[in-house]
């Protein structure tokens, strides 16, 4: 194995996500808010979880369980489970029970 260049000994290597994914995650960084759309919901918990940013998980968990549906509430629940969203998981169970 070759050694590392010395210019990329100080690269942090970042996950591919979605552009959209991204983008909101700095713009929750810098604003402390952003829109989560539920067509990335498990990008959007991984990157909060990866990223350990508690507050951006919370209004993912907040965002996604209001919009659940019956198209959607199994794929959210398991990314629930996926990433130790709690709140999140309680919500699409009560979804699922009614």
């Amino acid at each position: 194995m070759s050694e590392i260049p010395s210019q990329w000994k100080n690269l942090v290597e970042i996950p591919v996500f979605p552009r959209s994914v991204f983008r909101g995650m700095l713009e929750f960084i810098y604003t402390d808010r952003t829109t989560v759309s539920t067509e990335f919901a498990s990008e959007w918990l991984r990157i909060s979880e990866l990223f350990q940013l508690e507050g951006l998980k919370a209004q993912v968990e907040n965002s996604l369980g209001t919009h659940l549906t019956i198209d959607n509430v199994i794929h959210i629940f398991e990314s629930a489970l996926n990433y130790n969203a709690v709140n999140l998981r309680a919500r699409a169970l009560q979804f699922i029970k009614t």
